[in-house]
């Protein structure tokens, strides 16, 4: 079992389509978390990614998406986790150019591996086990 994050804030349309996508294309069995940042207490993004972990910090695997953002092929989790396990990295995160400048390309056990300056943290993975050492997101910056 994974264990899936969603954050979004007042946009239950697009947070819907991103639900369906989740369930249409997620083919095993997974947690859902939703963090909904809202008027009232306006957290924003980091805290809201932290509440994710801490509700599925008990599951190896750890998926963290915006509203915006979604699955689109069956098997997503499976190649991303596979990807993790070869190249012994315990995070990822799907950035894009020309959204975020390309700093290197690496190749890690015969995978490609795109490094880049700054994070998106649209579509993120974490293994259980780079939480527990590391840790979460730092909550001080302003409501990015």
């Amino acid at each position: 079992m994974i264990g899936i994050g969603i954050t979004t804030y007042l946009r239950d349309e697009i947070l819907n389509e991103c639900i369906t996508n989740i369930q249409k294309h997620t083919l095993c069995d997974y947690d859902l978390y939703i963090a909904k940042d809202s008027y009232e207490d306006r957290k924003g993004v980091a805290y809201r990614k932290n509440e994710c972990l801490w509700n599925l910090q008990k599951h190896k695997h750890i998926f963290l998406f915006d509203d915006d953002c979604y699955p689109q092929k069956d098997g997503w989790h499976e190649y991303v986790i596979q990807m993790a396990e070869k190249t012994k990295n315990n995070h990822f995160c799907y950035n894009k150019e020309p959204f975020v400048p390309l700093k290197q390309s690496m190749i890690i056990n015969g995978e490609i591996i795109d490094c880049y300056d700054a994070s998106g943290g649209v579509f993120m993975y974490y293994s259980n086990e780079v939480i527990q050492k590391v840790g979460a997101f730092y909550t001080e910056y302003d409501l990015y």
